[in-house]
């Protein structure tokens, strides 16, 4: 199989994938949650900025609250299974390590808001690379569900 379309992700938005399809994105202390089925080569990947929205969200997937619940919507209208639905989690830096402020956790918060929010809908959570103190660029391969990692110290991994 061939990759046919690349999409990119950008900060605060939604986007669905199916077989022959690549979704990236670039993060800091933005979280990258990628919910799939497997077996239906079916995925989406959220660019979450922030862990908690004020009740109005203009950009569903700005915030971990509002993102999760409208990714397993599209997926399942979409023709996803619910049950079969997994995440990976990637993202969630601490890019203002010199601030003592709300800013510096904000990485930390994303990562913490999704797994809190994955875990009640009961939904697992099968790999993830969160944290540490630099960004990355992501490519998840929506036939595989293979998500590669290249950080800006380097290092690429896969999970």
């Amino acid at each position: 199989m061939s990759l046919e379309i690349e999409k990119l992700v950008g900060m605060g938005e939604i986007k669905t994938g199916k077989e022959n399809e690549m979704l990236w994105a670039i993060l800091g202390s933005c979280a990258a949650l990628i919910m799939y089925d497997e077996e239906k080569k079916i995925g989406a990947m959220a660019h979450v900025m922030l862990d908690k929205s004020s009740g109005v969200a203009v950009r569903s997937g700005k915030y971990a609250d509002t993102a999760v619940p409208e990714m397993i919507k599209r997926l399942i209208n979409n023709g996803a299974s619910r049950r079969k639905l997994k995440v990976k989690l990637v993202g969630g830096a601490n890019m203002f390590k010199w601030k003592s402020t709300a800013i510096s956790t904000i990485g930390k918060r994303n990562i913490d808001a999704i797994e809190r929010i994955v875990i009640d809908k009961g939904i697992p959570i099968v790999s993830k690379s969160t944290g540490g103190s630099f960004g990355c660029k992501i490519k998840y391969f929506v036939d595989t569900s293979v998500v590669v990692i290249r950080y800006t110290d380097g290092r690429t991994i896969e999970l």
